[in-house]
């Protein structure tokens, strides 16, 4: 089984440039040469040099897949399974998968659709987590706030997911991204992070984030999933 891990947040909060390294905010990011990305919407990576780091498709032995279909990804990740050199494998953006579904369905009847998508959705998971101990299942997806419960949630289509699984509870690690701009200067300075472990943040609100106890010393960190696997190696050899 693959260590798992969850990044929650919202569009624009540093997901995807997360696993790029970026020398301006001092990020190191991941390896590609050991990294597979399954990119959901096929959006561009937003970090500097990613066509050329991410451009040789995995169906041709490189490490970069624009797929949505769910079946489609359960085989791909079954493929990069088999890839020694691949340590890290990594969907961006999962909510995707649910939400292209159920368009192409959209004109569907009944509610047997949501059981498909969501049945497809966990499958997707179930299949990260099969990967080897050796490697990294990484799941970036979209965050949503649970009204009821006053706390931050992985964003899912329809009840079934929410109602019938704890999708936090199959990941190891969950981190949500964290952004706070401060005045300096004159001028505004933002920062992105991770959140480690649970938070309350400024408005009182709780944002489920988890991971070991003494992985990480921090609770916020910088938004640096090259941080967080170096981390999590230290942690566990």
């Amino acid at each position: 089984m693959s260590t798992t891990y969850l990044i929650v947040g919202e569009s624009g909060t540093g997901k995807s440039t997360s696993i790029g390294k970026v020398d301006q905010l001092g990020l190191i990011g991941l390896n590609p040469k050991e990294t597979a990305i399954i990119n959901v919407m096929g959006k561009p990576m937003p970090f500097r040099g990613s066509r050329v780091d991410y451009g040789a498709m995995i169906s041709e032995g490189g490490n970069y897949a624009s797929v949505s279909d769910a079946k489609t990804i359960i085989k791909i990740i079954a493929v990069l399974k088999e890839r020694q050199d691949i340590k890290n494998v990594i969907i961006d953006d999962w909510q995707y998968i649910l939400a292209q579904e159920f368009m192409d369905k959209a004109l569907k009847k009944g509610y047997d659709k949501f059981n498909e998508i969501a049945k497809n959705g966990f499958e997707t998971i179930n299949a990260g987590k099969t990967l080897r101990p050796d490697q990294n299942f990484i799941c970036m997806a979209h965050s949503d706030f649970d009204e009821k419960a006053g706390t931050y949630k992985l964003k899912t289509i329809g009840k079934m997911l929410d109602d019938k699984v704890n999708l936090a509870g199959l990941f190891t690690v969950v981190l949500y991204t964290h952004v706070e701009a401060a005045r300096k200067d004159g001028e505004t300075l933002v920062s992105y992070n991770f959140v480690t472990n649970k938070y309350i943040n400024n408005s009182g609100i709780e944002i489920p984030a988890k991971s070991p106890i003494g992985m990480f010393n921090e609770i916020l960190i910088p938004n640096d999933l090259g941080l967080v696997i170096q981390k999590a190696t230290e942690y566990y050899n």
